[in-house]
């Protein structure tokens, strides 16, 4: 397999991760939506979560980008 290809799925798997922990938390918030945790907690720790969640996706996803525009330019 070319190395671009696995380095590419790689960062996809990456970032699929990324949104499962999001998903994970999403419902887990909504389970514990029931007990006392106060809703603006829950809502500034889904916030806080899936930011970060962003964040890392992106720059992943720019990093990505990058190697290959580099690849691209030293061929």
């Amino acid at each position: 397999m070319d190395k671009k290809v696995k380095n590419f799925i790689d960062e996809i798997i990456k970032m699929l991760f990324l949104i499962s922990i999001l998903s994970v938390t999403y419902v887990y918030s909504s389970l514990i939506s029931y007990t006392s945790l106060e809703r603006m907690t829950r809502l500034k720790l889904l916030i806080v979560m899936f930011t970060f969640t962003i964040v890392i996706s992106t720059k992943i996803f720019m990093e990505c980008l990058k190697k290959s525009k580099i690849n691209k330019i030293t061929e």
